[in-house]
């Protein structure tokens, strides 16, 4: 079973910047710019010696871009005017890193993040999370 843990506590920053510096293979940087809600994934088939299950990689979510993309801009049918308005209803996926491959892991994450995701974007911002760009 796979099941993300909200980032919260220092501990925890440290284990998702320990993950994107040894297992990213091309931005091996935990540095991101504006808003950021981070999770810890973990499978339970994978614990260590004392039976505590370990981090198995981390998702990540952020401030959208800015300026948005022509696609992006047809795909939700706005203007470029209409998303500078409703841009703190956008998140990227500013980091998905898996320390190991896990068979169907990648699926799995994301249907869970497209549930956790608007819940912790309005706890932690205010604002409702319409739109999540992977």
């Amino acid at each position: 079973m796979i099941r993300l843990e909200l980032v919260e506590y220092h501990l925890q920053k440290m284990q998702v910047k320990k993950i994107i510096e040894e297992h990213h293979s091309y931005v091996p940087s935990n540095r991101s710019v504006g808003r950021r809600i981070d999770w810890l994934v973990y499978h339970s088939e994978h614990t260590n010696a004392f039976g505590i299950e370990e981090p198995v990689g981390m998702v990540g979510l952020g401030s959208s871009v800015y300026p948005p993309p022509k696609d992006i801009l047809r795909y939700v049918g706005m203007t470029k005017s209409e998303y500078k308005d409703n841009f703190n209803s956008f998140a990227n996926n500013w980091r998905f890193c898996m320390k190991e491959s896990i068979p169907n892991a990648g699926s799995r994450i994301l249907k869970q993040l497209r549930i956790e995701a608007p819940i912790e974007w309005d706890k932690k911002y205010g604002d409702e999370l319409k739109y999540l760009l992977t």
